[in-house]
């Protein structure tokens, strides 16, 4: 569920109103008031007070509590709700997603770099604040936006450089192929993008330097967009398989907590 600035407004519009029937809520789920809703039936009422007599403080805590933070304040919290259950019992962690982001993107710039991210980036674009340096100390003087900028211009760089190549190659159909194609179909895009797929197979299985750009094309530059995307629309389906993959990420760059974060069954 999303909640949007409308759904926040009336929350905040209606506070009163809105903390008076959540406490009203937590006090029948704890069995402190009988008090419930006229439109109940009396068969619910009696089902609804046996529950609450059954149930106890810490089932009713155990769904409040919620916190979010960074991989070692969910990872510390983690070991004081295990070593001390009945305090802490009531705390669940949700990692936050951008020191999470920031990190994947010190991945990526560890894997790219010395393919020629660097290179393009500070020689043929220009931006020398863009440096191995500034995703160690991504969050200081703005290298954190800078950062991201860098990796996604350089991913969509080399689709372009790929399809340019592609265009030019054997694989691309010939006009009257598309022509075909066009008038069958209505459109030529599903084709080209399954033509395109095969090229970059095949072009990685006699060029190394081609696998090497064709992994980041595929898999890492989508990785960082896609989860930053999710992130900032809510999308999270998107951001539980972003987790997911970047656990490889994670795993192969000693990225400790991050890696038991990804690997973690709360995300």
């Amino acid at each position: 569920m999303q909640i949007g600035n409308h759904e926040i407004i009336q929350i905040l519009e209606n506070q009163s109103l809105y903390e008076t029937n959540a406490m009203k809520t937590v006090r029948e789920e704890l069995g402190l008031s009988k008090e419930l809703s006229s439109s109940v039936q009396s068969t619910d009422v009696k089902c609804s007070e046996e529950n609450a007599s059954l149930s106890s403080r810490g089932d009713v805590r155990s769904h409040f509590n919620l916190t979010v933070g960074d991989a070692k304040s969910t990872s510390t919290l983690r070991g004081v709700r295990n070593r001390a259950p009945d305090e802490f019992g009531s705390f669940k962690e949700i990692p936050g997603d951008f020191h999470t982001q920031a990190y994947v993107m010190e991945c990526l710039s560890r894997i790219s770099g010395p393919g020629g991210f660097f290179y393009t980036i500070r020689q043929v674009l220009g931006r020398l604040k863009v440096t191995p340096k500034s995703f160690v100390d991504i969050f200081k003087e703005g290298n954190y936006e800078r950062n991201m900028d860098a990796l996604n211009n350089y991913f969509w760089g080399l689709c372009f450089a790929a399809v340019i190549s592609f265009v030019s190659s054997d694989s691309f159909p010939d006009n009257e192929t598309l022509s075909e194609i066009q008038s069958r179909c209505g459109n030529v895009n599903d084709v080209l993008l399954e033509k395109f797929k095969v090229y970059l197979e095949d072009v990685s299985q006699s060029d190394n330097v081609a696998a090497y750009h064709s992994n980041f094309i595929k898999t890492y530059g989508p990785l960082l967009l896609a989860f930053h995307e999710s992130v900032r629309y809510g999308n999270a389906k998107t951001r539980e398989a972003c987790w997911l993959s970047s656990l490889v990420l994670f795993c192969a760059l000693n990225k400790k907590n991050y890696k038991d974060e990804a690997y973690s069954p709360y995300n």
